[in-house]
């Protein structure tokens, strides 16, 4: 997939990802009966880890468009510059 169409794409599962978490939150105001409630909950969750999955899956065939790169990067490179000798690798 081109860079446009994976950004656009992107941008699409980001909207969704917003609108299912607005709907988790009615879904907790509306739903009273905690096993229910529970049980709605639990399929918002499995839509939102296939929309993620999606994104990932985007920021592997063009790393540029992850907005998490550089904090990532950042994280690695402190761990890196802590690191002991005698620690294992992980």
């Amino acid at each position: 997939m081109d860079k446009a169409t994976a950004g656009k794409l992107d941008g699409m599962l980001l909207g969704a990802r917003a609108h299912l978490e607005a709907i988790a939150d009615h879904v907790r105001e509306a739903t009273p009966e905690a096993a229910l409630q529970h049980e709605r909950l639990m399929k918002i969750g499995c839509a939102l880890t296939d929309l993620l999955d999606l994104s990932r899956e985007i920021y592997a065939e063009h790393p540029e468009l992850n907005p998490h790169r550089e904090a990532e990067q950042a994280t690695a490179a402190w761990r890196a510059s802590r690191k002991r000798p005698d620690e294992p690798s992980r």
